[in-house]
């Protein structure tokens, strides 16, 4: 899977790196591979395809393994397995329409 640059980069833009509404670019990788493997029915995703990923766009996230297993909306297995928190999966939904439509206003969709 390669992220469209445009839209990371839009990403970049609107969301802060720090604070309470930032999201590393380890959970927005994750968290797309996730939506996408679950729709796709390709099984799950592994730390290693995220960090791949994200290597595909110049990204480094030396804490993607760290934030992705504080993140809500996604849990981490043995192995190196990530999955979607069933109790929060509305939440990874979010995050993938605001990266694809490139609007990461926070509060109500417009």
């Amino acid at each position: 899977m390669h992220l469209d640059a445009d839209c990371w980069e839009e990403m970049k833009r609107q969301l802060p790196s720090r604070g309470p509404n930032a999201i590393g670019p380890g959970v927005v990788a994750a968290t797309l591979l996730a939506c996408w493997f679950r729709a796709a029915r390709l099984g799950n995703v592994k730390v290693a395809q995220v960090l791949k990923v994200l290597g595909n766009l110049g990204v480094r996230d030396q804490n993607a393994h760290r934030s992705i297993e504080r993140c809500e909306w996604l849990q981490t297995r043995d192995g190196g397995v990530i999955v979607l928190n069933p109790a929060e999966i509305t939440k990874a939904t979010d995050v993938t329409r605001k990266f694809c439509s490139k609007n990461w206003k926070i509060g109500k969709a417009e």
